[in-house]
This record gives C-alpha cells, sequence and structure tokens, in this order.
C-alpha cells in the first residue's frame, strides 16, 4: 500500500497514493481508522468541495453564453452517461448543471473524477468522512491552476473524442462489472492494491506522465505550506500515479520519507534489494541516489513498526520516533 511519512522541521505528515475507483469500503478498518486521526485532508483539488456557478464558468468548467453546445456531437447513450456523472458530481457541490453548460474540459473533469465507483472510491470517501467529522480539507490546485495550465499548453488539449473517449472506459468498466463477480473482482483488485502485485503493479511501472510531473511541480509549494504550518498530522492524498515523482521532489526538498504502511498492510519488509514491493524498491533507489549528499532523506523504514503499533492504540502522546541511525526525530502528532 503506497503509504508514506514525510518529515521536516519536526513534523510528520502523510502522504497516500490512491486508487481512485477501489471502493473505500473495501479497505481493512484498521488501516481506514489509522488514515481518520489525521487532523487535516488535503485532496489533489478542489474540485471535490462546494462552488458557485460563476467560479465554475471562470474556471472553465462551464460554458459563458457566447459558447458552442458541443455536446450535439455526442450520441443518446454518451449524454445518459454524461448526464447521470453530471448530476452526481455536481450535487456535492451543492451546484445544478445540465450537460449543455459544460465546456470540453467541465466534461472531462466530471468524467475522470467520476469514474472512482460513482461515488465509492477512495477519494470521495475519504471526503466525505472529514466532512462529517468537520474537519478541515484544503486541496493542492485549484479549478483556476488547471485551467492555466491547460491554457498554457502543458496539459493535453481536452477534445470532443478525449471525451467520448472518458465515456467508453466508464461504459467498459460497467461491463466488466456486469460480466465477472463482482465481489471476487474487487477483493483481487484490493489485494494488488494493497501489496503492489497484480494489474496495480503494472500500472505502478508505468513511465511517469508529462502532466503528472508538472502538476506535482505545481503542487510542491502549496504541500510544503500545508505540511508547515497545518496543525496535527496531514493526510496528502493524490493518486498512485503521482507518488514516484512526489517521493522525489520531496526528498530533494529536504524531507526525510519513510513507508507507513508495511506493518499496516501486513507486508513482510525486507533489508535487501530482493523481494522488494514496488514501494520499498522506490525508497531504497532514493537512497542510493542520496548516498553522495551528508544526508539521506530516505529511511529503510525500520521505525515504523513502532509507531504503527502504537499510533493505532491511540497513544497519541509520541513525541519521539528513533531511526536505525539512532538519531531522534521529534514529531509532531497532537
Amino acid at each position: 500500500m503506497l503509504l508514506f511519512y514525510i518529515h521536516k522541521d519536526n513534523k510528520v505528515s502523510l502522504v497516500l497514493g490512491t486508487m481512485h475507483n477501489l471502493p473505500f469500503a473495501l479497505i481493512p478498518e484498521h488501516i481506514k481508522q489509522f488514515l481518520f486521526q489525521a487532523k487535516t485532508l488535503v485532496i489533489e483539488n478542489q474540485n471535490s468541495l462546494s462552488i458557485t456557478k460563476q467560479i465554475l464558468i471562470k474556471a472553465g468548467i462551464l460554458c459563458s453564453e457566447t459558447d458552442i453546445d458541443w455536446t450535439k456531437e455526442l450520441t443518446t447513450e454518451q449524454k445518459e452517461i454524461l448526464a447521470l456523472h453530471t448530476q452526481h458530481f455536481f450535487a456535492r457541490k451543492q451546484v445544478n448543471v445540465e450537460i449543455s453548460e459544460l465546456t470540453l474540459t467541465g466534461a472531462y473533469e466530471v468524467l475522470s473524477f467520476e469514474y472512482d465507483s460513482m461515488g465509492e472510491g477512495m477519494d470521495y470517501q475519504l471526503i466525505e468522512h472529514f466532512q462529517n467529522e468537520s474537519k478541515k480539507i484544503l486541496g493542492l490546485e485549484s479549478l483556476l491552476d488547471i485551467k492555466e495550465y491547460l491554457a498554457n499548453g502543458e496539459g493535453q488539449p481536452i477534445t470532443i473524442a478525449l471525451v467520448q473517449d472518458a465515456i467508453q472506459r466508464i461504459i467498459d468498466h460497467s461491463l466488466t462489472i456486469e460480466q465477472k463477480a463482482q465481489k471476487e473482482k474487487l477483493l483481487k483488485v484490493l489485494e494488488d492494491y494493497l501489496f503492489e502485485k497484480g494489474c496495480f503493479l503494472e500500472a505502478l511501472q508505468e513511465p511517469d506522465d508529462e502532466e503528472v510531473i508538472l502538476r506535482n511541480r505545481n503542487w510542491l509549494p502549496r504541500l510544503e505550506k500545508y505540511h508547515q504550518e497545518e496543525e496535527g498530522v496531514v493526510l496528502f492524498s493524490v493518486g498512485f500515479a503521482h507518488i514516484r515523482d512526489l517521493l522525489k521532489l520531496l526528498s530533494k526538498a529536504g524531507y526525510k520519507i519513510t513507508k507507513a504502511s508495511g506493518s499496516l498492510a501486513g507486508e513482510n519488509l525486507t533489508d535487501g534489494s530482493q523481494n522488494m514491493s514496488w514501494s520499498e524498491q522506490l525508497l531504497h533507489e532514493m537512497r542510493s541516489e542520496n548516498e553522495h549528499t551528508e544526508t539521506s532523506s530516505v529511511s529503510s523504514g525500520n521505525i515504523l513498526y513502532y509507531y504503527d503499533e502504537h499510533y493505532l492504540k491511540g497513544l497519541k502522546d509520541i513525541t519521539k520516533v528513533q531511526d536505525e541511525k539512532e538519531r531522534n526525530y521529534p514529531l509532531n502528532l497532537s
């Protein structure tokens, strides 16, 4: 499972790599409770929160009065799917939106976010829990940020064909679920996610997308600000495709990184380079890259069994954790 502690300036935060379309209900309860103890949730963008139509128009999500209705190019089935997902997407923002009001960018945003199992996915359910607990939820980017890098040609141009492809992915996903035993399939996805194997491992091994790299670099200043200024433990929740590049950026920025999910998910951590999980191999490579610096910002994770065990028992008064080099790192866990 892609769950990491990041340490800097006498403070610890959590970074979670989510699988957007994995129902959060399947995640083992002790892992969910561990995540829920964070004081603040930071998500990729603020699309998930309440918003006004004026902001949506300014951000290029909704059309202005002069824009042409591009939805005429869609088939009846495509319109129905887009309408269903649009209704669900904007219901959480307390805004009523018709598909004819969407720009191509808006439609793609709706379809991309709604692909996470119609509100049952990890991201939605994390947001819902933190909202119900009246905890703070922040974003690493805004709709205006997304509009800006798309306008600068730094992101993939959104076309009708791209929107139609996104709709087709949803159709294919639905057909797959209908054709197979849903519970059995989802449990296999969960196993692959927790233990970084199978199809999930194949996805992790894909090269970093240029847009992912760009967004990570845009996120870094805000991520550091939240880590430093927010009280208590901050949980940064981002799609798993961002993890490799994002952790490398954090390491270069002076963060000490350790794997938090070894004892949580029941994984067998190893000290050597054989039989490592994908994330352990990533940290191993990062440690090797840092060998020639004065101090490595990546830990092997030997301290984590102590921390996970006591944190899960609710002993929040831990103020220091000792790593394998006998150095003390004060942690603000209150």
